[in-house]
């Protein structure tokens, strides 16, 4: 049986290997960044309670059926 490739995962899996070696294939390392480079940038950050707090919905607002008595 012939093995299938698909260019998109391909590219995925070099991207992520290329990380991978910069960190010495060492996942302790990639995560100390990772938690540095979130602490050097924290005013960027948005958590999902803030970006659900200022959405602004174009929707407009559904009907609600009221609940049957049990």
């Amino acid at each position: 049986m012939k093995k299938q490739t698909d260019p998109g995962i391909d590219e995925v899996r070099a991207a992520r290997m290329e990380i991978s070696e910069r960190y010495g294939h060492n996942v302790d390392r990639m995560l100390a960044d990772h938690v540095k480079q979130q602490l050097h940038y924290a005013d960027r950050l948005v958590t999902f309670g803030q970006a659900r707090g200022h959405r602004k919905s174009s929707r407009r607002p559904t009907k609600r059926t009221p609940a049957l008595p049990a």
